[in-house]
Formats: structure tokens, C-alpha cells, sequence
């Protein structure tokens, strides 16, 4: 980039980046692209963010919130989902009224990657009795055998299938 004011160089060349010179700048530190000292300036590297395997998708849990990890349209990469509650017609057992959707959010795969774990049986379970949906298509379980069954390992109909299946 260009230099927009005079600083000193990072590089401890003794001279000034003067405005109108290249250089690189990270950090709050800038230097020469091609420093009098003879050091060579190497770009910074922004390390690669963490990721979840393709292989790994599923429904996680990061400090207490429910993220579901999808896979891309692709098949190469993942990302993540937030639930959030929203209101709704769903009555909980204290007699309020709950609903909720998965919400994009950008860089939360990596934030999950790094702090989040797998959602047990347990969790899953609690989660299909609050909002009446499996927790990992959140197709809505309207049938009482549908919700029973559910309880059973916390799949829907229709994910307990495709799991059968690969197993």
C-alpha cells in the first residue's frame, strides 16, 4: 500500500516511510517494501481460520447455544448456524410461548472448531421437547408418536432413517 504519513520503519533501517513510498503495513507497524537495510520484507501471513471437516457437520454446542455445522452446496467446505429463539406459538413448560430458526453467522465455524463440542443424546432430547423439532433438519414434529420416538436417541422420523441407514 501506499504510505499516507511519514513513520519509522519496523525494520530498524534508521529511515522514515515517507508518504508516497510503498510499503506494508501490520499492525500498527509499518516498513519498507524494499527497505535500505537490505532486509527483505515478507507480506504478512493471516494463519488460516479453523474449520470443521466436511465429514464432522452436525449439531454442536458452543457455550451453551445450539450451532448446527452444514456443509456447502459444493461439498467442500462447512459453516455454521445459530439457533435463535424467536416468539412463536410453541408453549413451554412455564407457559410461555417459544420458536426459534438457525441464523448465518460469518466466522462462527472457526469459533466452533476451536470451543465447540458434539450435542449429546440428553441435549438433544431437552431440545426437541422445548421447540417440537429435530435439532438437526428442524423439520416440526407434529405427531405424538413422531415426538415420542424423538425422545428415543433425539432424531426426528426422517433423520432416524438416514442414520439407520448409514449405520
Amino acid at each position: 500500500m501506499l504510505a499516507r504519513f511519514t513513520s519509522p520503519c519496523a525494520a530498524g533501517c534508521g529511515h522514515a516511510v515517507e508518504p508516497g513510498q510503498w510499503m506494508l503495513y501490520a499492525s500498527g507497524r509499518s516498513r519498507h517494501v524494499e527497505c535500505p537495510r537490505g532486509v527483505p520484507a515478507a507480506a504478512p501471513v493471516r494463519p488460516e481460520p479453523k474449520r470443521i471437516a466436511v465429514e464432522d457437520k452436525g449439531v454442536y454446542v458452543l457455550d451453551g447455544a445450539v450451532v448446527q455445522v452444514v456443509v456447502t452446496k459444493d461439498g467442500r467446505r462447512t459453516y455454521a448456524l445459530r439457533w435463535r429463539e424467536t416468539g412463536g406459538e410453541r408453549v413451554t413448560e412455564a407457559g410461555t410461548f417459544v420458536n426459534g430458526e438457525y441464523e448465518y453467522e460469518r466466522g462462527l465455524v472457526a469459533v466452533v472448531a476451536e470451543r465447540g463440542r458434539k450435542m449429546t443424546t440428553d441435549e438433544a432430547k431437552r431440545f426437541i421437547l422445548r421447540y417440537g423439532v429435530c435439532c438437526r433438519c428442524h423439520r416440526r414434529l407434529r405427531a405424538a408418536k413422531s415426538v415420542l420416538r424423538a425422545l428415543e436417541d433425539g432424531l426426528g422420523p426422517v433423520c432416524r432413517t438416514y442414520f439407520d441407514r448409514a449405520a
